[in-house]
């Protein structure tokens, strides 16, 4: 699993960021809002981030802090019907 990336916000979105880790770019979905609050283009950040493996899909998702990380994890595993992009509507409207 990928625990987090630290690098250089090449693109924010109000949902994403593209987050450039020593030349390679990596998009990580985020709870709505979040994005605006890492910072500008060329800022240094650091994301902790979740690696949802899907068939044929590999989808990173960003978290500010380690309680937002455990709380999508909580939802996607414990809570029956809540995927990964339901458990990111959940934490865009907290």
């Amino acid at each position: 699993m990928i625990t987090f990336l630290h690098g250089s916000l090449a693109e924010v979105l109000p949902n994403r960021v593209t987050l450039d880790v020593q030349g390679v770019g990596y998009e990580i979905n985020m709870p709505f809002g979040s994005p605006d609050s890492l910072g500008k283009p060329g800022d240094q950040v650091k994301v902790l981030t979740h690696l949802h493996v899907r068939e044929q899909e590999l989808t990173l998702y960003g978290f500010k802090s380690a309680e937002e990380r455990d709380l999508f994890l909580l939802l996607t595993s414990r809570v029956s019907g809540v995927g990964p992009k339901v458990a990111m509507s959940i934490l865009s409207s907290i």
